[in-house]
């Protein structure tokens, strides 16, 4: 995974946001390196995304809570608006078309967005210098942020798989992430225990 600056980049993570006190929408617990999630987040498994690899040009809306529960597919084509915490779960692979836009538009009323991988869960966002990958807050701004959280090896448990695969980030923006606040406390982009085979 390459990380350059803010002007030439495979990855923009951006924090702008006026640092705030706002609970997020799931506890979470860090064990072993990894992510676990201690409550369902009211979440459906199934948010009628199209299947990976079958975009098909015609625009929808998709306003998305809880979980993504099964593999699927974010389309360019599509408007995407992610609400409070959003996980996709072990097992589960998120591809994202180039050119996509992913707008957090929670900011208030104990909700912040953003988006969370589990262990074992898989990202496929391959954007390109044209089309780069959005990940965004609205109209306000700031949002939580990304986190992708491996099956790699630990302080806490050295025997992860160190070659484990995570997916792939390529040509993404991350733009106006990491609330901080009293009760929160958010990075732009978080990559926890992933091996080497995520790049």
């Amino acid at each position: 995974l390459l990380v350059y600056s803010w002007t030439i980049l495979f990855i923009v993570a951006c924090s702008d946001a006026t640092p705030t006190a706002l609970p997020k929408s799931g506890e979470q617990e860090d064990t072993g390196g990894g992510l676990e999630v201690r409550d369902d987040l009211d979440g459906l498994d199934d948010h009628g995304f199209p299947a990976i690899g079958d975009c098909d040009g015609i625009s929808q809306e998709f306003s998305i809570t809880g979980q993504i529960g099964q593999d699927a597919q974010l389309c360019a084509e599509d408007s995407y608006e992610f609400h409070g915490t959003v996980l996709v779960p072990n097992g589960v692979t998120l591809s994202i078309e180039a050119g996509t836009v992913v707008q957090f538009p929670d900011r208030g009323e104990g909700l912040v967005g953003e988006l969370l991988f589990e262990r074992g869960s898989v990202i496929l966002a391959q954007g390109t210098v044209d089309s780069p990958i959005v990940f965004r807050g609205g109209d306000h701004g700031g949002w939580g942020g990304l986190l992708i959280a491996g099956r790699g090896p630990s302080n806490a448990s050295p025997e992860g798989d160190s070659t484990d695969s995570s997916g792939v980030l390529n040509y993404v923006r991350i733009i106006s992430a990491g609330l901080v606040g009293t009760n929160v406390k958010s990075t732009a982009l978080v990559l926890r225990s992933v091996g080497s085979g995520t790049t």
